[in-house]
């Protein structure tokens, strides 16, 4: 996995590159995603670790996510 209990954005200040407005939706895609057993896949910017699991407990705008969405 991608790792446990990270940082994607803030609902209250812009955070890397989500305004609230957006980690709102973005939050609204992970939750559905839980529910329906989807898969989400997630987009990263100027990432030096290529590998899937960013570890735990860490800010994902330090590896510049940027961009989520739903798989099929």
């Amino acid at each position: 996995g991608i790792g446990d209990g990270n940082m994607v954005c803030s609902l209250t200040a812009n955070h890397g590159e989500f305004t609230p407005e957006a980690c709102k939706a973005a939050l609204t895609l992970f939750t559905a995603a839980k529910f329906s057993g989807a898969k989400v896949r997630v987009y990263f910017r100027n990432d030096t670790n290529s590998s899937c699991n960013k570890g735990s407990w860490i800010d994902f705008a330090t590896h510049g996510v940027y961009y989520v969405r739903v798989e099929n």
